[in-house]
């Protein structure tokens, strides 16, 4: 049968779905660990050049939001954020937001039911299907990867990296050939801000 709008998944974004490399980023530990509101967390490509930045905000009633934009030669681009609901009653959110390009809700990050060390992002329109990536990890210990939720098959991993010459230490992602890089990247963030 031929998929529908409700059960095709389109990426968060088209044009970060890299079919014939794979995408390396490279993200300084000391800013993601001190990323609060009004702050800005530089994302390095695999040559150690800006390729974006996660911009942390807070919005009315406490929502607290993280922006990932995209450097280009004429600016930046908007590519998803993720939005943590107040919860003022439990330090834990029970679904974080994941918007797209278009500021429409594209599907939520939660802790998987029942685990400490899982989390799961699903489409909002299609909560019966499994989820679109399932990341696995402890962010505490700077090590999670990423798998899809329908078969398990390897998305990312990320880990912390080697030192550069300047003696900052960096998380290091990797994503395949093929995958949403933006959903990627924004869940991955999410995880170690969030959660």
């Amino acid at each position: 049968p031929r998929p529908t709008a409700m059960t095709r998944q389109e990426p968060l974004c088209q044009a970060l779905v890299l079919p014939n490399r794979e995408a390396h980023m490279e993200i300084p530990i000391s800013a993601l660990q001190g990323s609060a509101a009004g702050s800005d967390v530089t994302i390095l490509g695999p040559l150690g050049k800006a390729w974006g930045r996660a911009a942390f905000t807070h919005k009315a009633q406490g929502e607290r939001v993280m922006e990932i934009m995209m450097s280009r030669t004429q600016g930046e681009s908007f590519v998803a954020s993720v939005t943590r609901p107040s919860d003022a009653a439990t330090d834990e959110p029970a679904a974080l937001e994941i918007r797209g390009p278009d500021g429409e809700l594209y599907g939520t990050l939660a802790r998987r039911p029942g685990s400490t060390t899982a989390f799961e992002a699903r489409r909002a329109t299609s909560a019966e299907m499994p989820p679109l990536v399932v990341i696995n990890g402890d962010p505490a210990y700077l090590r999670l990867t990423a798998v899809a939720g329908a078969d398990g098959r390897p998305f990312a991993s990320v880990a912390r990296g080697r030192a550069r010459a300047n003696g900052a230490e960096h998380l290091e992602l990797r994503m395949m050939r093929g995958v949403d890089t933006a959903l990627l990247l924004s869940c991955i963030l999410a995880v170690f801000c969030f959660f």
